[in-house]
């Protein structure tokens, strides 16, 4: 049948990107890293097996952060690349390090060397030649363009030595560094302490300038935590400090006395701490004068502990029943108690 037009109509629309990697949904892609390529035979060689193991994804998703490649927001867990992070896959582009075929072929290799059909040397041999070739082809061409998409350039004389400190891809360094002469002016623009972003150039040359920079915002991958330093020159032993923000002082308070030996119990800023702090007990088992281990902290598994816990904790040994959340995030209910034998504050648990 042959039908007449009657309207037609035009609208506009636009796709919309992928949904950004939150943990969950990337080790689930890591999980099913077969489905990613298009050819049957390798998406078979994947079905059981994916990227890493069921040990070592997350492994791999914290050491990446830790290297400053992405950021993990705590609330949402969304993933989000840093500048360093974009310049690695900048760098990387079409290598076969970043193919999920790779990974598909050596698992299809390593079916063969258990069914027999292939000898473990001659696979070791295939990984040895495919290694060295992906390794030739990032040290290579890629890496030289990649080099030279920024010149490096001077951007001013060297503090310490009187060298000339140039600024290029990868770092803020004096022309000295590394050389015979032996100057210590060297700082990488793109540090896991910044998360991988980039450390600004006004940052530098106000250390150049005026012997400090600003405060900066940092983080520590080792211990999982965010802290404020900045940059100082030490002229005297020709090289770059490192200096902590010192935490805002609050005066301690003295709210009571101490049931284990007597001192006051003090109020600061995040706890209600013996005068006398200091863990550590003499031969006979009594904690010495100067070793009370008397701590509370204000917030414990979620719970604020106020002054009228603590006045509990220090009149009745205990304060009233109180709700807590626990690691696997299960709430239970329970008194706060001071276990001298423990020396650390713990739980009772109501009948």
């Amino acid at each position: 049948m042959v039908l007449p037009v009657t309207k037609t109509e035009l609208e506009e629309k636009q796709t919309t990107p992928p949904k950004p990697y939150t943990t969950a949904t990337l080790l689930k892609a890591m999980e099913n890293a077969g489905r990613l390529t298009s050819k049957a035979k390798l998406r078979q060689a994947l079905k059981d097996h994916g990227i890493g193991t069921a040990a070592t994804r997350q492994i791999l998703i914290d050491k990446n952060e830790q290297l400053g490649y992405w950021t993990i927001d705590k609330k949402s867990r969304i993933i989000k690349l840093t500048d360093s992070g974009n310049r690695i896959i900048d760098l990387l582009k079409d290598n076969p390090l970043v193919k999920v075929d790779l990974t598909a072929q050596w698992e299809e290799k390593l079916a063969e060397v258990s069914s027999g059909n292939l000898s473990l040397s001659d696979f070791s041999e295939i990984a040895k030649k495919e290694a060295s070739a992906i390794v030739a082809q990032i040290i290579g061409s890629q890496t030289e363009s990649f080099r030279q998409e920024e010149p490096a350039q001077v951007i001013a004389s060297c503090p310490l030595c009187g060298g000339q400190i140039q600024q290029d891809g990868h770092a803020y360094k004096c022309r000295n560094y590394g050389q015979e002469a032996g100057c210590n002016f060297y700082l990488g623009r793109y540090p896991s302490w910044l998360k991988g972003n980039e450390l600004q150039p006004h940052e530098v040359l106000s250390l150049i300038n005026t012997g400090k920079s600003s405060f900066l915002k940092m983080y520590s991958p080792k211990k999982r935590r965010n802290f404020q330093a900045r940059f100082t020159l030490n002229l005297a032993e020709k090289k770059i400090d490192f200096e902590f923000k010192p935490r805002k002082q609050i005066l301690a308070k003295e709210i009571g006395i101490c049931p284990l030996d007597g001192g006051k119990i003090l109020e600061s800023d995040k706890q209600y701490v013996c005068q006398n702090h200091r863990v550590q007990r003499d031969q006979s088992g009594h904690w010495q004068e100067s070793g009370c281990p008397f701590k509370v902290f204000k917030t414990m598994l979620g719970t604020k502990i106020t002054m009228a816990d603590m006045q509990a904790m220090l009149n009745q040994g205990q304060t009233e029943v109180k709700e807590f959340t626990g690691k696997k995030h299960q709430l239970f209910r329970a008194r706060l108690i001071f276990d001298e034998n423990q020396g650390r504050t713990t739980f009772r648990f109501e009948n």
